[in-house]
């Protein structure tokens, strides 16, 4: 009978720790999940930043563009000094938000982790043989993947903060353009009245 009991106490024992074994590794890939979601995520801010961005630049380069051909239909004698100077300071404007938001575009190619075994990152992934990052992944622990994973989800982070702090300035940038558009049309307007 006695040893009966503990036969089975060593079997609970063993199906305990092999239930924690399985929790472990449950919570491991449930983490494993959500750092692939939070990726996911910065990946579609990071899209949006590409479409503010193409925005921004089209109405930046029409903004120039029209001034180069008002500019260039209109009469100099006609124009008090003020005209010129309010259509320079929006043309500068217009650049100043063009290339600020040509920063905010260009790829992000730096990454938090030291060291160069990502299989993530594609910066260094692009370093490896085709054999030599297959054979990372096949060898790579849920552990070291969480890790690299939570890596780059870090790095997109920083990219995507930097991004939108450039667009943030862009934007208010190409605001300050059109208040002084408008303030342009008024002078037009009450000049011909």
């Amino acid at each position: 009978m006695r040893k009966h009991l503990y036969t089975f106490q060593i079997y609970n024992m063993i199906l305990k720790k092999i239930r924690n074994q399985l929790n472990i590794h449950c919570r491991m890939k449930e983490k494993i999940e959500q750092a692939r979601y939070i990726i996911s995520r910065y990946d579609t801010y990071i899209e949006s930043t590409q479409t503010k961005s193409n925005l921004y630049l089209a109405l930046n380069t029409a903004i120039v563009a029209g001034i180069i051909t008002l500019v260039a239909a209109s009469n100099p004698e006609q124009l008090d000094n003020l005209y010129p100077v309010i259509l320079g300071l929006i043309s500068l404007l217009a650049v100043i938000s063009i290339a600020i938001t040509l920063i905010a575009i260009t790829p992000y190619l730096k990454s938090v982790s030291k060291k160069s075994d990502s299989i993530v990152f594609f910066n260094e992934v692009s370093s490896y043989t085709f054999k030599g990052y297959a054979k990372k992944v096949d060898n790579i622990s849920d552990k070291k993947l969480l890790k690299d994973l939570n890596c780059q989800a870090y790095s997109l982070a920083i990219a995507l903060r930097g991004k939108y702090q450039k667009l943030y300035y862009a934007g208010r940038i190409l605001l300050l353009e059109f208040a002084l558009l408008f303030i342009y049309v008024i002078l037009l307007i009450t000049k011909s009245i």
